[in-house]
């Protein structure tokens, strides 16, 4: 995108046939090319005398393009950047999310196993436990039953009859003690069947947790996708607000007098979620609040809007008049540190003002 905006919004130049021009072309065609030709820069403009000078001022200007230059270039280099750290991430949020959705089935289908298992052993003591209420319901009847003829035993005084009837009573009440039939084969069933069924419950809620886990991975997943495609989104938004700022820039005036620019959007405050995922994001921190800095915008229209003079890069002091070599470029110039930062300063031999 931002290659086509340099293409789009350059001023226009025709075909050098100037073999300086040429050459001075090429000392800018590459990064490497660029970093030599400054560094020699550099070099003329400290021994330069006298400071101020004609040869001094159009090494600055020639200085002032070079850095232009620079900065074409290390714009490219940083869109290819995000370009290649949106496709990782975004490839590795989709291995994520593919993963997690994996594990969340996975966790589901143990969920749905392990309650057909519970279910399975709870229709099985269903009917064992109607037994033992029934055993138990009998048990109490006959108890009852036991107390009312050892009742009438004592009230006729028959002794054989009182010992019957209380040896009767005694056996109907021990075994309603004990729960009707549970201390028998139907009790050691139902006791099994019951351990079962709390060991299954518990694998249940143990699994009803790893589903929620899962849920929530998957979740964080998407999020990230969607970090991811909202970053990809906001760079293409600069490069649209670089766009429309440009145009206004190329149109200037317009009818009736009235600037075009007073149309454009004036600040680019969009905030983003990896300082990675935009064009020199690396400026950004927590004092930005993840806002693009507007110096570092404002350095990235002078690239979409501006092309290094050729005519300036191949001249020599002698062969300009004097209008020519007092005209400046800007006063400010973009430096590009060895770490990629881009700094500012306001004249040759000062230190580099970073942008805030």
């Amino acid at each position: 995108m931002l290659k086509k905006l340099f293409s789009t919004f350059k001023a226009t130049e025709s075909a050098t046939t100037n073999p300086e021009e040429a050459a001075a072309a090429d000392a800018i065609s590459t990064p490497e090319k660029v970093a030599a030709l400054l560094a020699r820069l550099d070099a003329e403009i400290a021994a330069a005398e006298p400071k101020f000078g004609n040869q001094y001022k159009l090494l600055r200007r020639q200085h002032d393009q070079a850095t232009l230059a620079a900065l074409r270039h290390q714009i490219e280099a940083e869109r290819q950047r995000v370009a290649a750290v949106v496709k990782r991430d975004k490839a590795q949020a989709e291995k994520t999310l593919a993963d997690a959705n994996e594990q969340h089935a996975g966790a589901v289908a143990r969920l749905g196993a392990l309650q057909a298992k519970h279910q399975a052993a709870a229709d099985r003591l269903e009917p064992l436990e109607a037994e033992l209420k029934k055993a138990k319901q009998q048990a109490g009847e006959r108890a009852v039953q036991a107390q009312k003829a050892f009742d009438a035993a004592i009230a006729k005084g028959d002794e054989v009859a009182e010992t019957a009837a209380a040896e009767t009573l005694y056996q109907a009440q021990e075994e309603l003690k004990r729960g009707g039939t549970l201390g028998g084969p139907l009790g050691l069933r139902i006791g099994a069947l019951r351990r079962e069924l709390e060991a299954a419950a518990a694998a249940v809620d143990a699994a009803a947790g790893s589903v929620e886990e899962a849920e929530h991975a998957c979740l964080r997943a998407k999020a990230e996708l969607a970090f991811v495609e909202y970053d990809r989104q906001v760079q293409s938004l600069l490069d649209a607000y670089l766009a429309q700022r440009a145009a206004a820039a190329a149109c200037g005036v317009g009818p009736k007098g009235r600037s075009i620019n007073s149309s454009a959007a004036g600040t680019f405050e969009v905030q983003i979620c990896s300082p990675e995922r935009i064009v020199n994001g690396r400026r950004m921190d927590a004092y930005n609040k993840r806002v693009l800095p507007g110096s570092i915008v404002a350095s990235l229209l002078d690239a979409v809007t501006k092309t290094p003079n050729l005519k300036v890069l191949a001249a020599r002091v002698e062969d300009l008049q004097p209008d020519e070599v007092d005209e400046s470029a800007s006063g400010r110039a973009h430096v590009i540190g060895s770490d990629g930062e881009v700094t500012e300063a306001l004249e040759h031999g000062q230190a580099p003002q970073q942008f805030a």
